[in-house]
C-alpha cells in the first residue's frame, strides 16, 4: 500500500474510533450479475470483490447474503445490514451514498427474438404491453411513475426473491409477458448463465445511464464510515489500476 493511502485509512479510522478495527461489512441484494451474484462463487461480482479488497485493507470484514431487494432496503432501515449492492440512488433516496460510484447503468427493454423488428425508445410505448419488473427496483423517474401508476394492473407482472432477472427471463419464454425491463449488463449476463444469449434480444432502451452504488442506511457512525471508507477505496484501486484488474474478471470496462 502506498504510503499516502495507509495515512488516509488512519485518518478515516480515528474519525471514528468507537467503530471496531474487526467490524465486517454487512452487505445484501438480490442477485444481479456482473455487479453481485452468489457469495460462494469465485466470481461472486465485481462490487462484493471491489468491497471485499477494499475493507480488507482497513482490517475489516465482509457479510454478504443474497436477499429479495425490498427485504434488503428494509433490513438495511432497520439496522441488521449496513448497506445494499447496486443500488440507483432512486432506489433509496434517504439512504448514504459514496462520493464514488461503483458503476453505471442504462435501462433497457428486452423481448423475444422474434420481436426484433421492435423500436421502443418512450414509455408512451409501454402502454398496453404485458412487463414484467421487480419489486423495489428503480428504473428511473419515468419508468417509476408508469410503474406506480399501473401496479395493480394486469398489465404488470411484479417479481421479487433472490434471482427475480432470471424469474422475468422465465416469465417471458413462456408468453406470460411480451417485455423485460432491465439494465443491459445484468440482463446480458443472465442470459449467458441460462444459455439463451439467443433467446432474448435487446429492442429500444432509454438513454439515460444512471450511477451505481453500494448504499448505506443512514443513522449510524458505521454507515458513514462505510461510505466514506468505499469512496477512498474506488479511488485508490482506479488510480494503482487494481479496480481494471478485477473488472477485466468480469469483462468490463471501468465506467469513467
Amino acid at each position: 500500500m502506498r504510503p499516502g493511502s495507509a495515512l488516509a485509512l488512519i485518518l478515516l479510522v480515528q474519525l471514528l474510533p468507537s467503530l471496531s478495527l474487526a467490524a465486517t461489512l454487512r452487505l445484501a441484494a438480490d442477485s444481479w450479475y456482473p455487479y453481485n451474484g452468489d457469495p460462494r462463487s469465485d466470481h461472486p461480482g465485481y462490487m462484493i470483490e471491489l468491497a471485499r479488497e477494499i475493507t480488507r485493507e482497513a482490517g475489516h470484514g465482509v457479510d454478504y447474503r443474497l436477499l429479495p431487494w425490498s427485504r434488503s432496503l428494509l433490513e438495511a432501515r432497520k439496522g441488521n445490514v449496513d448497506c445494499v449492492v447496486g443500488a440507483f440512488r432512486g432506489d433509496a433516496p434517504d439512504f448514504l451514498y459514496p462520493d464514488q460510484s461503483m458503476g453505471r447503468e442504462d435501462t433497457a427493454f428486452f423481448s423475444l427474438a422474434a420481436n426484433r423488428h421492435l423500436n421502443i425508445s418512450s414509455v408512451e410505448e409501454l402502454e398496453g404491453v404485458r412487463i414484467a419488473v421487480i419489486n423495489g427496483y428503480s428504473y428511473g423517474d419515468q419508468i417509476d411513475e408508469f410503474v406506480k401508476r399501473n401496479r395493480t394492473s394486469s398489465q404488470l407482472m411484479i417479481t421479487s426473491g433472490n434471482t427475480p432477472l432470471a424469474r422475468n427471463v422465465r416469465l417471458l419464454l413462456a408468453g406470460r409477458v411480451e417485455l423485460l425491463i432491465a439494465s443491459p449488463n445484468a440482463l446480458k449476463a443472465t442470459l449467458k448463465q441460462m444459455s439463451l444469449e439467443d433467446a432474448v434480444v435487446e429492442v429500444g432502451r432509454m438513454n439515460n445511464p444512471e450511477e451505481l452504488y453500494i448504499a448505506c442506511a443512514p443513522g449510524s457512525d458505521r454507515a458513514e464510515y462505510f461510505v466514506r471508507l468505499l469512496s477512498d477505496g474506488v479511488k485508490r484501486l482506479r488510480a494503482s489500476g487494481r479496480l481494471q484488474q478485477i473488472l477485466d474478471r468480469y469483462g468490463l470496462q471501468d465506467w469513467q
